[in-house]
């Protein structure tokens, strides 16, 4: 059985950023995936080049599953899709 302690201490020395629902493979690429509601099933997002690209697509994915209450990695996401909300109800309005 690993060492809780250990394991932390790879996590802090370890040069790569840690992110909900990002992490990086072996060869560099990275990967993003979600948990579904109230499952322990996970929904793949995809494989990416940047961590930048895998923390928006969870951002997105979680604004689309769980809307307003989602959990942001980025931040200013909500407050950007908000604004782009606000902007395409005006252009369909007028």
């Amino acid at each position: 059985m690993a060492d809780s302690s250990s394991d932390k201490e790879k996590k802090e020395n370890s040069k790569q950023p840690v992110y909900r629902g990002v992490r990086m493979r072996s060869w560099g690429k990275w990967v993003s995936e979600i948990r579904e509601p109230r499952k322990k099933s996970r929904i793949w997002i995809g494989n990416l080049p940047t961590v930048e690209m895998a923390m928006r697509s969870h951002d997105v994915a979680a604004m689309s599953i769980k809307g307003t209450s989602a959990i942001l990695i980025s931040y200013g996401v909500m407050e950007r899709w908000r604004e782009e909300g606000e902007r395409l109800r005006k252009c369909v309005n007028v």
